[in-house]
C-alpha cells in the first residue's frame, strides 16, 4: 500500500510541469501533507518503541543494558533526523521537492528497518 501511495505521489508530481502555478502549489501542498503525515506517524512509532525500551532498560540486567542503550541511542538518532526533516518540510521549494521527498522516504525506510530490528 505504501509503495502504491509513493508511486501515485511520484506520478502526480511528474504532472506538475503541465499545470498552472496555482495547481502546482496545490499539488505540492498535498504532497507535503502526505509526507508530513507519514513522517509524523514514524516519529510516533519511534516514540512508542523508545518508551518500551526505557522500561526494559530500567528493569534489565547489567549485561543487557548496553544492548538496550545502543538500540535506544539508534532510535533517538533516527527520531532526531526525522524531526529535522519535518522542520524543513514547509520551507522546501518546488525545485527542491523531489530530492527532499526522496531523502525523507529513505529516512522513513531506515527508521522502519531500525524498528523491525529492535
Amino acid at each position: 500500500m505504501k509503495i502504491l501511495r509513493v508511486l501515485l505521489m511520484g506520478v502526480s508530481l511528474l504532472l506538475l510541469g503541465g499545470c498552472s502555478d496555482k495547481e502546482n502549489e496545490s499539488r505540492l501542498t498535498t504532497a507535503r501533507s502526505e509526507v508530513r503525515q507519514r513522517a509524523e506517524s514514524a516519529v510516533s512509532d519511534v516514540d512508542r518503541t523508545m518508551d518500551k525500551l526505557r522500561t526494559q532498560l530500567a528493569n534489565a540486567s547489567s549485561d543487557a543494558k548496553d544492548s538496550l542503550q545502543s538500540k535506544l541511542d539508534d532510535l533517538q538518532e533516527a527520531r532526531n533526523d526525522l524531526s529535522e526533516k519535518l522542520n524543513k518540510l514547509n520551507a522546501t521549494t518546488k525545485d527542491e521537492w523531489q530530492d527532499f521527498k526522496k531523502d525523507v522516504d529513505e529516512t522513513i525506510r531506515d527508521v522502519e528497518k531500525t524498528l523491525r530490528e529492535r
